[in-house]
């Protein structure tokens, strides 16, 4: 269960992955794999339990692909205020098969704005890359007006996942179909392009969010399921510093983890055993500062994931749940 519904001098932000949130007789990425009317049941019983317990101010959603039905439960459970940016995608050929969820977030706050991050293409001709480059998943940007806080703005985001790119319109014409070199190069270049692409969409994302920063000085929230660690090769570059020693304003530009401690945290997906922390809930730098006037707390949920069957996360979520308490001093 969650921790006690908090006071009103914290703000509580939550992120979760709702694992194909597909409302039947719709699919998801393979015609055979969809709810019954009771598994669909307990899914959104389960949902609905947690924002019972958890009571956000805020929350993120990924792998959203029934938009209505969310919408529902958030507002029957004091989140009026509810966006997406794009709607997912439908398999040309079965029009009850989605293929490519969304992004979504809910809020007791009104939205002053709401809308997609899109690529700056002057930043990827800068970089010589093409400048039809897109999102995977079109991240959300929604400015809100949080009491206390002021004008903060949140990024929702679910970057490109480590699977492979399939390349097999070319491994076709190039060798021998179902061969060993043709499922080699799919393995390895597709997994590096996946692996390139996720690494673009927080280049670009990063440089809307110094952007905003730097223009308006507003706080900034960006969570989401990175779908690699924070720190590993190809994410970990937000973090690095100027050389030369900024001025003090220009010092709380940038992101920092709202996970301090150096020990490791709770992992927030399971692969074939192996637990990793995907799920990320970054903040501006004068949040988390010493001078600030909040302080934050970082927690996740994983009861649901930790020793569990496929079937029962398929009913609930294979992420863990997490969140941050913004209190105030």
């Amino acid at each position: 269960m969650a921790e006690p519904i908090p006071s009103p001098t914290t703000l509580r932000i939550a992120s979760l992955n709702l694992f194909n949130y597909a409302a039947p007789p719709f699919s998801y990425y393979h015609p055979d794999d969809h709810y019954t009317a009771l598994q669909w049941q307990e899914k959104n019983d389960w949902l609905a339990k947690q924002l019972t317990a958890l009571n956000p101010d805020v929350i993120g959603f990924e792998e959203v692909f029934s938009i209505e039905e969310l919408k529902i439960i958030c507002l029957t459970h004091g989140l009026p205020y509810f966006a997406t940016v794009t709607s997912p995608k439908i398999d040309e050929d079965d029009p009850f098969l989605f293929f490519r969820p969304v992004v979504a977030i809910a809020s007791k706050y009104p939205f002053v704005s709401t809308h997609a991050v899109t690529a700056n293409q002057s930043l990827l001709s800068a970089l010589n890359l093409p400048t039809e480059f897109k999102f995977n998943r079109l991240p959300i940007k929604a400015l809100i007006n949080i009491p206390d806080m002021g004008p903060t703005c949140f990024y929702i985001v679910h970057l490109k996942s480590k699977r492979p790119t399939p390349l097999s319109h070319y491994t076709d014409n190039q060798f021998e179909p179902h061969s060993y070199a043709n499922a080699l190069i799919n393995e390895t270049i597709g997994r590096y392009h996946s692996d390139m692409q996720r690494t673009l969409e927080l280049a670009l994302l990063f440089n809307d969010v110094i952007t905003t920063q730097a223009n308006q000085h507003v706080h900034t929230i960006v969570m989401g399921d990175f779908n690699d660690q924070i720190n590993a090769e190809g994410l970990g570059f937000i973090f690095n510093s100027v050389p030369d020693d900024p001025n003090p304003e220009e010092a709380t530009l940038g992101l920092n983890d709202s996970y301090p401690l150096m020990t490791p945290r709770t992992p927030t997906h399971y692969y074939r055993g192996e637990g990793k922390v995907l799920d990320y809930i970054l903040t501006d730098k004068m949040l988390s500062h010493t001078d600030s006037k909040f302080v934050m707390q970082y927690h996740a949920l994983d009861q649901h994931i930790v020793n569990t069957s496929p079937q029962t996360q398929r009913i609930s979520s294979d992420h863990a749940l997490v969140y941050i308490d913004i209190v105030k001093k």
